[in-house]
């Protein structure tokens, strides 16, 4: 067995993921309670660094330099739906309105993850 860097891992670990994810369609809600200022997670992907690679390949498929001076919507709650297809295709539905502020959300999600509540239901 040889000796095998931080970044050997890292690919491993994400060649591995996309062969799972090719196998299934993949579901994940975030939900943020505005009131509470508190994150929970819904999804078929059991493991939290599946969940967050999920997040992370989407956030780096829409960044945009165009502002976003969409309405933002009001509610106590909102919640973001990512779907992965099994041809790679990615889906987003939000309650939002707004692209920036579903971003903005899910990268403060990935921020919290260690510092706030965080629970997953499947």
């Amino acid at each position: 067995m040889g000796i095998y860097s931080l970044n050997h891992i890292r690919a491993y670990k994400s060649i591995k993921f996309l062969i799972k994810m090719s196998k299934k369609n993949l579901t994940l809600t975030v939900r943020f309670n505005v009131k509470k200022n508190k994150y929970s997670i819904e999804s078929n992907i059991k493991n939290k660094e599946e969940q967050i690679e999920l997040i992370n390949e989407l956030l780096k498929t829409r960044k945009n330099d165009k502002k976003d001076l969409t309405e933002v919507s009001r509610t106590p709650e909102y919640a973001i739906t990512i779907t992965r297809y099994k041809n790679d295709r990615i889906e987003v539905h939000d309650n939002i309105g707004s692209e920036s502020v579903r971003e903005g959300i899910l990268y403060y999600f990935l921020q919290s993850l260690n510092s706030r509540g965080y629970s997953v239901k499947s």
